[in-house]
């Protein structure tokens, strides 16, 4: 076969037919002519940089036969070099280490430095993808390496320069081969394309361009691969065709239905593009690459609006970005689609390690849809949480049934104001209380205000309850020191399902003061006080607060020296003639308690936790049971079992 392909026909003769890489080619070009000439050079970089070529320019320099002495400028037309560009001469020796791997090749190279040139004046030994070469191979090969006779030139190229042993590396000067820009492959594939009549537009070698990566060697691949397909004047479409791309209307129709939130039609759109051959990381990567160009091109139009504001009209000069891509930019915000961006970079990269890639790609963009149909005016990368009054209506008040009135403990005579309930209708499941009416009133004695249980959205606080009504806080409603003793219960049912732990903490607080927006709670033991003023419970309560009125509460707790405290749940509440022994005259909170272990409660009584002085054994399991108020709690339903 006579044909030779574009990207072996079009190697560079000379240092400056080089693309880019002016760091490599400057450097060897002064060592060669003021005679600095290393023993060993490591290239180093991603495929398609030039790091064989230039080996062998190297080697043309070296032993051009149209110069007395070695040149930076090759003739490239003397039998020297037209051997070293064949891959014939014998003084320019290409080892594949990837099959010459071994102690055995590396000793049979060392017999063979020691011969001189045939024709030139340097041998040159370029090895490839030096990387692969056993350390044993290394570790033999070092001596050559260093002190190898004056007329061998050794040039170790690789990909993977950290894979080879920091004894070798020392041993050479290294030169590191950058990719290749895209606007550089663009001006080559030019060149090239018109040197060989090839008619090309400029939209295709910009796609060829960015799909090469940096490589120039794949770029003249592509070109090759696109006139083979459609010949002398392939178009975009033969490149999409070829390479299984996108075109830019469908990657513009799916970023509309993605930024608009229609997650029916962009799946729909992947199902066509995917039916007609293209596979799932492409439409992803075309995606991306879409949004990238939306991006670039909005920040060159602010870039260039900035220097025209600044300078004048003369400061907005420049290349003018493509009118398609400065269109779109006006349907996106900045943000937004930044966030759009790194969503779908993430899903590209899980997509290239999973079974099920288009399920991947599938996952990403609905969850992009929902949430631009959710929230349009938020960052894509998440939605803010709605707030509890938005999330959750609060349940009219006609809709809940009230308590009926009980008589005042201070006033049996007069009735207190009624006061609204958030308690579901029906009985009391918990046994504290007995049937509601006049009648139990009127048997039982004057009764407290049972706590109702909130439910799970806001409450609206009532205009008038029993208990403190000061240091009234503005907000959602009026709220005050005694709503919050009346919905204690609710408040601590809502904070079990945050964290069982602060609402066993709270069991035995009780709500002290309301001042402006800091609620002080007051405990009788150490112990509870210390672990509410723990960062994670006291933020459990504040939240639950905020979530129930509607407003940021601050919590203070502070430690009761004296005086009454508030019972705590499953405990007898101390209020005169509430039980029996308040018939009988006796005032429950002077009631001696048992000192041993909770006994079972029998009938509608509960079991206590005696606090008299014990040994410390007794007394941190009394501390341990007083948590939960001295009974085992089923959260299964937030109900507490005896």
């Amino acid at each position: 076969m006579t044909h030779l392909s574009l990207n072996r026909r079009w190697r560079p003769r000379t240092f400056s037919e080089v693309t880019r890489q002016e760091h490599v080619t400057r450097t060897l070009s002064n060592a060669v002519t003021q005679g600095r000439i290393a023993q060993a050079y490591l290239f180093g970089g991603r495929r398609g940089t030039g790091k064989t070529t230039m080996a062998r320019l190297l080697a043309m320099c070296l032993n051009c036969q149209a110069h007395p002495a070695p040149t930076a400028e090759p003739c490239g037309e003397c039998e020297a070099c037209a051997a070293t560009v064949a891959g014939a001469n014998p003084d320019v020796i290409e080892l594949d280490a990837a099959s010459n791997r071994g102690i055995d090749e590396i000793r049979a190279l060392q017999e063979n430095v020691h011969l001189a040139p045939m024709s030139g004046r340097f041998k040159v030994y370029i090895i490839d993808e030096a990387h692969q070469m056993t350390k044993d191979a290394y570790n033999a090969f070092l001596k050559t390496l260093e002190e190898p006779p004056p007329h061998v030139v050794f040039v170790l190229a690789t990909t993977e320069p950290e894979k080879i042993i920091p004894t070798v590396r020392s041993r050479c000067q290294r030169f590191e081969f950058r990719p290749v820009p895209e606007p550089d492959i663009a001006r080559r594939l030019k060149t090239v394309a018109a040197a060989e009549g090839i008619e090309a537009p400029p939209e295709l070698l910009s796609l060829i361009a960015r799909k090469a990566d940096g490589s120039l060697r794949d770029a003249l691949g592509l070109l090759e691969q696109c006139v083979a397909f459609a010949g002398e004047r392939p178009t975009v479409e033969d490149f999409l065709a070829v390479t299984g791309g996108v075109d830019l209307d469908s990657l513009r129709r799916l970023a509309g239905f993605v930024r608009e939130g229609k997650a029916a039609e962009a799946i729909a759109l992947v199902d066509e593009l995917i039916r007609s051959g293209r596979e799932a990381g492409a439409v992803c990567s075309g995606l991306v690459g879409y949004l990238r160009d939306v991006f670039l091109t909005g920040l060159r139009l602010a870039e260039k609006g900035q220097a025209a504001a600044r300078d004048g009209e003369a400061g907005g000069a420049g290349p003018e970005p493509d009118p398609e891509l400065a269109a779109d930019v006006a349907g996106w915000e900045t943000e937004r689609l930044v966030g759009i961006m790194d969503t779908l970079a993430r899903a590209e990269g899980e997509m290239k390690y999973s079974p099920q890639p288009r399920l991947a790609l599938e996952v990403a963009l609905l969850g992009l849809c929902l949430r631009a149909a959710g929230t349009p005016r938020e960052l894509a990368g998440g939605a803010r949480p709605a707030t509890p009054s938005a999330a959750r209506p609060a349940t009219p008040s006609a809709a809940r049934p009230a308590t009926p009135s009980a008589p005042c403990p201070a006033t049996p005579s007069a009735p207190c104001p009624a006061t609204p309930s958030a308690a579901p209708a029906g009985p009391p499941d918990d046994g504290r209380t007995g049937p509601a009416g006049p009648a139990a009133a009127s048997s039982t004695g004057p009764p407290t205000t049972v706590p109702a249980t909130l439910p799970p959205g806001p409450v609206e606080p009532p205009s008038g309850t029993s208990g403190d009504r000061g240091n009234t806080v503005k907000g959602s409603g009026d709220i005050n020191l005694g709503w919050v003793r009346d919905n204690w219960d609710g408040l601590l049912d809502r904070i079990r399902r945050k964290s069982v732990f602060a609402r066993a903490f709270l069991l035995k607080a009780r709500p002290a003061a309301l001042t402006g927006d800091v609620l002080t709670l007051s405990f009788d033991t150490q112990f509870h006080k210390e672990q509410m003023e723990e960062e994670k419970n006291r933020r459990v309560f504040e939240e639950a607060l905020f979530e129930t009125t509607g407003v940021k509460f601050r919590v203070q707790c502070r430690l009761e020296t004296g005086g009454p405290t508030q019972p705590a749940r499953g405990e007898e509440p101390a209020v005169p003639g509430a039980r029996a022994g308040a018939a009988a005259g006796r005032d429950p909170a002077q009631a001696p308690r048992p000192a041993g272990p909770a006994a079972r409660p029998g009938g509608g009584d509960r079991a206590t936790v005696g606090r008299e002085p014990s040994s410390e054994g007794s007394e941190a399991i009394r501390s341990a049971l007083s948590i939960f108020g001295g009974r085992v709690l089923d959260d299964r339903d937030g109900a507490g079992q005896s």
